[in-house]
Parts: C-alpha cells; structure tokens; sequence
C-alpha cells in the first residue's frame, strides 16, 4: 500500500483535464552545494485505478507563490534543478538549470517570469523573452538563456506547458 504526503498548497487536481483526479507525490530536487541551498519541488502527477494501482501521468514544476506550473519533459527529470531571483523589484524569475553534480556549478537554461508594476510590459519584451500569460496586474513571461545545451524545447513548447492555478474548478 502507498501512502501519499502533502506538498505546500498542491492538492489533488485534474492536471490532465481528463475529469479524474490525480493525486501529487513531490520530488526534491538537487541543490548546488557552491550556491544557495534550494527547496524546490517537481510534482509527479499520479492516476489511480480502482484496484489501487498508480500510474504516473505526467510531471510538472509547481509555483504556488506566484500561481503557475510548467509540465516537465520526461527528458529533463533527473537532469535539472531550480533556482530563484527576487533581486529585481516587480519581477520574480524561476530559473531552471540543467544540473552537472553537486560540485559543479549548474547551467542555465530557461527563465519564467512574473512581472508587475507599472512597466511590466516593457520588462516583458526585454531581450528575447516572450509573453505567456498575462491580466489586469500581471504578466508571466520566459526566455532561453544562453546555455550549450538545446532543453528540447521552443517557445511554443513552453507555451504549452505554462499553466496558471486557478482558484476554484471552474477558474473562479
């Protein structure tokens, strides 16, 4: 029998939009040990038939401060770690790093952005970021960074895989 712990503010939800529930089981992720220690999280999103047996559907990057998740590729598991930058005001950057062992300095790869204030559309075609989501106070926007490696996705792949969390079923 599988027993299931809570993670933060992530609940049971349909992640898939298939109308069952998945239910989240929480993976910690590596930190660098030459750079600040991270918390970070990816989420396996587990489907259970009635006989009790799991099946994992997909995995995703779970930020809950800033109410968005990213569906991970399978081909990044194992092989990335998170970090944050608040250093700017009015913009808060999730980076992620392709990970390269504890002693070695991760790379960086992709940059999601939350941005607010009053030129936070201007902050958000800055360089070569692009627009993911935005409303009346927000925008969320990402970029590419300079890194050797190619993640395997383009910027209509993150588009995709952006998703913001809503407050209720129905998106209230």
């Amino acid at each position: 029998m599988e027993t299931l712990r809570g993670y933060g503010s992530v609940g049971p939800s349909d992640v898939n939009d298939d109308m069952i529930l998945e239910m989240p089981r929480p993976n910690l992720l590596p930190s660098y040990t030459g750079g600040a220690s991270s918390d970070y999280w990816l989420v396996n999103w587990l489907q259970y038939d009635v006989n009790g047996s799991a099946r994992k559907v997909t995995t995703t990057y779970h930020n809950t401060m800033d109410n968005w998740y990213l569906e991970i590729p399978e081909e990044w598991i194992g092989e990335i770690t998170i970090g944050r930058d608040d250093s700017v005001t009015g913009e808060r950057a999730v980076v992620f790093y392709f990970w390269n062992g504890a002693e070695e300095e991760p790379t960086p790869f992709l940059a999601v952005y939350q941005l607010s204030g009053v030129n936070r559309g201007i902050r958000a075609s800055q360089g070569d970021r692009f627009v993911l989501s935005e409303d009346d106070s927000t925008i969320y926007a990402a970029s590419f960074l300079d890194s050797k490696r190619d993640c395997g996705l383009e910027e209509m792949d993150v588009l995709a895989r952006f998703h913001r969390i809503l407050s209720g079923w129905a998106g209230e």
